[in-house]
């Protein structure tokens, strides 16, 4: 039986490109940006970096962008 998945308001694949795209920092360069080790250090220029391409393609200024976390807490 084929599996239908439709909870897309909780979770949804993601395209393949953005995937791949990401893997190397699901898989390598998965460091704390807040720590100060090699490990922290390369993952918040990342962050940085993808912060300012954003900026740049919203005509914002890179700290009007934000990164947040998702959580969910059962009630």
């Amino acid at each position: 039986m084929k599996k239908i998945y439709l909870d897309y308001a909780s979770t949804t694949l993601p395209i393949l490109k953005s995937y791949m795209r990401c893997w190397p920092f699901f898989s390598e360069a998965f460091g704390n940006p807040s720590s100060v080790h090699s490990f922290g250090r390369e993952a918040k220029t990342v962050i940085e970096d993808a912060r300012a391409a954003i900026a740049q393609s919203l005509g914002v200024k890179p700290r009007d962008i934000v990164f947040t976390g998702g959580w969910h807490r059962e009630q």
